[in-house]
């Protein structure tokens, strides 16, 4: 879409379509390379780095014991319903690989968990 096609409202933090073809109930993306963006969104990296810590890990990067190590053979998952999307969603996208390549969770068990997510 050219850049006269849409335009920002006066704060800055909308999008108004100016002109075109647009049909309704159709879904539009608009994407642009953000100035100075805030890092966000770091929950599926944490449940992924903090499961793996505590599975192969014997110790974090300040010295911390890691008092589960050795210990932790398979790591499986019983959760109901929002969770599971979490989880849906944390597999789909490759987070069950720790940054060291090895397996995260063995077993994902997941009741009422079959809403989309960001799939």
């Amino acid at each position: 879409m050219p850049a006269a096609g849409w335009t920002y409202n006066p704060d800055g933090t909308g999008i108004s379509l100016t002109t075109g073809n647009f049909v309704a109930n159709d879904i539009y993306e608009f994407s642009y390379t953000a100035k100075d963006p805030t890092v966000n969104g770091l929950g599926f990296a944490a449940v992924r780095d903090w499961n793996a810590w505590l599975r192969y890990a014997t110790g974090d990067d300040f010295g911390n014991r890691n008092p589960l190590a050795g210990h932790v053979k398979r790591i499986y998952t019983e959760v109901v319903s929002q969770p599971g999307r979490l989880l849906n969603d944390f597999r789909h996208l490759g987070f069950n690989e720790a940054e060291n390549g090895r397996k995260v969770f063995d077993g994902l068990m997941q009741w009422i968990a079959a809403g989309n997510g960001l799939t």
